[in-house]
Formats: C-alpha cells, structure tokens, sequence
C-alpha cells in the first residue's frame, strides 16, 4: 500500500481469528482487542486477504455454535439469568423468539410495464420486504403473461430475474 502506514496484519492472524473467535466464541470487537487494532481494521483486512475473510466467516459461524451449545446448558440451569441470555443472543446473534409477518402481498405498481413491476418485485425480495418463495411466484404470473404476448427482451429479463432470486434463496 503506497502512502499508507504498513499493515500490521500477519498470516498467523489467519489461525488465530479461527482458535479466539470461533474456537472461544468471542466477538470480532473482542477479536480487535486482542490484535490491538480497531474492529474495522479487523474487516479491512477482510477484505484485502480472502484467506483471512473466509477465516473470519468460518470463526463467525463456529462462534454462534459454540454460544447454541453453552445456551443447550443455560435451558437446565435454574441459575441463569435467562433475560440476560435472551438480550446476548439478540444483539450478538441477530436471535429472536418472535415471529416475523413475512409479507406475501405485492401492490403492482399501476401504469408500470410487466418489466418494471418484477425488477420491483426483485428489488423487494432483494431487500427482504417479500420473500423468495412468493416473488419467484409473481414472477412466473408475469412470464405466463408475457407468454401470451411474445415479448421476448421481456422474457429473457424476467428469467433473469427469476435467476438472481433462485441464487439469493
């Protein structure tokens, strides 16, 4: 990196982001400390060393795990603060013990051509406001129509699309 302060990172980084962060089940901020760099440090290097990426994915996943195997024993022990358990997993795990609606219902856009109304569809799913299952559905109503119509740019769109959200799912 020219013009820059040198990096700090090392490849031993590599193996030690799996043993502290997946191995431990300590956070990517607790990670940081440990290196003795800010966290988005940590994620820059992420995103300029793909081994050190992956590694950081991997610690990431086995982390969550090592927190599901100690909360199997917080479910027998009448001595923890289950609240406090609960409130760890929500914000370090995303967790919830509620349930989403998920949305099934899509508001055409009115005066939009077939085209316009499934890159919106694909951009709802995209964004999580509907789920794949019921777009890749809207989608194939859309292309039943084309069909009909022989549009073909249209059509090759549509699978496009219909592509990019079978990917997502």
């Amino acid at each position: 990196m020219a013009g820059g302060r040198p990096t700090k990172f090392e490849e031993r980084f590599i193996d030690e982001a799996i043993e502290f962060v997946g191995e431990q089940g300590k956070s990517v901020t607790q990670l940081a400390k440990h290196f003795r760099v800010s966290k988005s440090t940590v994620y820059l290097w992420a995103q300029q060393n793909k081994a050190f990426s992956d590694a950081l994915t991997l610690a990431r996943d086995w982390s969550e795990a090592y927190w599901e195997d100690r909360f199997i024993g917080f479910m027998v022990d009448n001595q923890v603060n289950a609240p406090l358990v609960k409130l760890y997993f929500a914000n370090r795990f995303r967790w919830s013990d509620k349930q989403t609606d998920q949305r099934t219902e899509f508001t055409f856009i009115k005066g939009a051509s077939p085209l316009q109304n499934a890159e919106h569809i694909l951009t709802c799913a995209s964004n999580g406001e509907l789920p794949t299952s019921v777009a890749l559905n809207y989608i194939s109503a859309i292309k039943s129509l084309i069909e009909i119509e022989q549009a073909t740019e249209v059509k090759l769109r549509l699978e496009e699309i219909e592509k990019a959200l079978s990917i997502g799912n």
